[in-house]
């Protein structure tokens, strides 16, 4: 069997929503590809973000790596604050039911993807449940089932957000980094939902560090590839649906061309996996503490 490269696409913004996801969509189908989508589907607060600057160290020097109001347009970058943060999945419904219609995988990113980001540690249990079941009821509402999988905004994970994931009974989460599918165990809690974790660097990571440029992205990606190993690539709707289309289209084209299957999630979760701590760490191009694989528990 060809090795498999995984594609998973968080859907942060209602501009990801509404123009990422119908270009993401024309470009999976040109390439037969089959991916999971993880979506956000309340308020867009994306101009609420601008307080990393001072609570996150690198914050600043990503978001002019990358040319941020490139990426998310001037009108996302006032969302929630100059201007009012609209609902996405109230206002985007029609782009967002035609990706399970194409086949592919729906799970749930967040309600609010900038509060989940900015202030689960500071929330109580009770509250990020509160927060989670706005984005699950929504989810049912718009879609008439449930959420099978999960993905944490900006790979942020708590004991608390576990113990959500086991109480909804998921098939899995991928809420980390690392480098191979595993049950989670977080601040001496074993976990029961699978975590499938996002192997590769993102391109928001890459671009602009160790030589990494757009015309080389797609080669470097496709480099660090490792046929016996879980790979799973993480887009966005905000880069990889708008303005990086070409870049993700090199790296569907160039893993094709030398023999791999382009997938969704599901897949990587339906083996007996093995227990490691999900750790709190920084990782190269990323401001703030994300989830790690950690050591076998």
């Amino acid at each position: 069997m060809n090795p498999t490269l995984h594609l998973k696409i968080d859907i942060d913004t209602y501009v990801g929503t509404q123009e990422g996801v119908p270009n993401l969509l024309r470009l999976l189908d040109r390439h037969q590809a089959r991916a999971t989508f993880f979506v956000s589907l309340g308020p867009d607060n994306s101009g609420k973000a601008i307080w990393r600057i001072f609570r996150r160290r690198g914050f600043l020097a990503k978001m002019l790596r990358t040319n941020a109001p490139g990426m998310y347009g001037m009108k996302t970058m006032m969302y929630g604050t100059l201007l009012p943060a609209p609902l996405i999945g109230r206002t985007c419904l029609a782009e967002l039911q035609q990706i399970p219609k194409a086949g592919h995988e729906l799970g749930l990113h967040a309600w609010d993807h900038v509060g989940w980001h900015d202030h689960l540690d500071e929330w109580s249990e009770g509250e990020a449940a509160a927060e989670y079941e706005r984005g699950w009821k929504a989810f049912g509402d718009l879609f008439g089932a449930t959420p099978s999988c999960v993905a944490a905004p900006g790979w942020t994970a708590t004991p608390a957000s576990l113990s959500i994931h086991d109480a909804k009974r998921l098939a899995y989460a991928s809420d980390g980094r690392g480098e191979r599918a595993f049950l989670p165990t977080m601040g001496g809690k074993a976990f029961a939902t699978p975590q499938v974790p996002t192997t590769l660097p993102t391109l928001d990571e890459a671009l602009g560090r160790d030589g990494v440029t757009r015309e080389n992205f797609a080669a470097r990606t496709l480099a660090a590839l490792k046929p016996e190993a879980l790979n799973v690539f993480g887009g966005h709707g905000e880069a990889e649906g708008r303005g990086y289309q070409a870049e993700f289209e090199a790296v569907l084209a160039g893993a094709l061309a030398a023999g791999w299957r382009l997938a969704a999630l599901d897949e990587a979760s339906r083996t007996a996996l093995p227990r490691f701590e999900l750790l709190r760490r920084e990782i190269p191009g990323r401001a703030g503490l994300v989830a790690v694989q950690g050591p076998a528990a």
